[in-house]
C-alpha cells in the first residue's frame, strides 16, 4: 500500500466516525484543505510550498538544477527575506483587524484595554495610525527601539484580548495558570 492510499484511509475513517465533529465545529473546509494536501503535495503542502519558493528565489525549476551549496543558500534567502516578510505581513494584518474590531465595537472602552492603550498613544484612533505608518519598517527590520515598544505593546493588548475573555468565563478554575511547567 503506498503512503499516499493510507494517508486518504486515514481521511476517510475521520470523516465516517468524527463526521458529526467535523459538521459541529465546521472543519468541512479543514479537511478539504488536508485532502489537498494528499492529492496534490508540490501545489498545497507546507514542502511543496516552501520547495516552490526556494526554487524560484535560486531561478531554478527543480532542486537537482542547484549544487547543494546553492540549494543552501536560495533556502536561507527564501527564508530570511520572501518567507519572513510574508508572515511579518501576515500578523500584522491580523493585529490590524484586531485593533480595527476593538475600535470598531468599543472594546477598547473596557479599562484594561483603555488604560494599556492610553500608555502607548495619547489618543485611542492613533493606535492603528501607528501600525500603518511602522509597518514598512517592520518589515524592513528598521523599526526603532521606541516603535518597537509600542509595536510590543498593541500585541500584548491584542493576545489580552483574545485570550483573557475565556479565562474570565465563569466556573472556570484557572489557579493553575501560574504554576511552573512540569519537567516531564
Amino acid at each position: 500500500m503506498h503512503t499516499r492510499e493510507y494517508l486518504f484511509g486515514l481521511v476517510k475513517v475521520l470523516e465516517e466516525d468524527a463526521a458529526d465533529l467535523i459538521e459541529a465545529f465546521g472543519f468541512q473546509d479543514q479537511v478539504t484543505r488536508l485532502k489537498s494536501r494528499i492529492e496534490d503535495p508540490p501545489r498545497y503542502s507546507a514542502f511543496g510550498k516552501l520547495t516552490k519558493g526556494i526554487l524560484e528565489q535560486g531561478g531554478v525549476s527543480s532542486p537537482f538544477h542547484l549544487s547543494g551549496d546553492e540549494c543552501n543558500r536560495s533556502a536561507e534567502a527564501y527564508y530570511r527575506t520572501t518567507l519572513k516578510r510574508q508572515y511579518l505581513q501576515e500578523g500584522l494584518d491580523w493585529l490590524k483587524k484586531d485593533l480595527e474590531a476593538m475600535l470598531a465595537d468599543g472594546s477598547w472602552n473596557h479599562e484594561r484595554e483603555r488604560n494599556a492603550l492610553h500608555t502607548l498613544f495619547e489618543q485611542v484612533p492613533q493606535a492603528l495610525a501607528f501600525l500603518e505608518d511602522r509597518t514598512e519598517e517592520v518589515l524592513n527590520d528598521a523599526l526603532l527601539p521606541v516603535h518597537t515598544l509600542k509595536l510590543l505593546g498593541l500585541l500584548l493588548i491584542s493576545f489580552g484580548r483574545n485570550v483573557l475573555p475565556s479565562h474570565e468565563q465563569k466556573g472556570t478554575d484557572w489557579s493553575y495558570a501560574h504554576d511552573a511547567a512540569p519537567i516531564y
